[in-house]
């Protein structure tokens, strides 16, 4: 049995004081020394779960990558103008709203959203191919005509 390797254990809190300056050892307790045992002790994550880990967690700037690429202010409009028709929809009483559940009419707030829609649709159709203008001006009369069948 000369063979077996034996373990070495170190207490934590020695070896930290040893590292400060004479008269400035860190004050550890108990459960920090532990919690530092086990982190050591805890097996590594597979490779696929610290990419999972990874990813979740939001990157300081993803203006510094090569990779990240900020969006075109036209893309970010177009999207406003889907968001927007989606709530005109939602206010006209004739979808449901996602956060509540619930279908609520207020044509006022379904006014202003159909106004808004117009005012980014006017903004951006000169940049838009025909096809997507068709599509537009399609979302346009469709909330307008339902604002006004709402209205009656």
């Amino acid at each position: 049995m000369s063979d077996e390797q034996g373990f070495e254990v170190v207490d934590k809190r020695k070896v930290r004081a040893k590292e400060q300056p004479e008269g400035e050892a860190e004050a550890v307790s108990e459960e920090q020394v532990e919690a530092e045992a086990q982190a050591e002790q805890a097996p590594e994550q597979p490779a696929e779960a610290q990419a999972a880990a990874e990813s979740e967690t939001p990157e300081p700037d993803a203006g510094q990558h090569e990779h990240a690429q900020a969006a075109d202010v036209f893309t970010i409009v177009t999207w406003m103008i889907g968001v927007l028709a989606s709530s005109a929809w939602q206010k006209m009483g004739l979808q449901v709203d996602p956060g509540t559940g619930t279908v609520e009419k207020d044509l006022e707030q379904a006014r202003i959203a159909i106004d808004c829609v117009i005012s980014l649709a006017d903004r951006i159709s000169a940049r838009l191919g025909d096809s997507d203008k068709r599509e537009l001006r399609g979302i346009v009369s469709d909330l307008q005509i339902n604002f006004v069948n709402q209205s009656k």
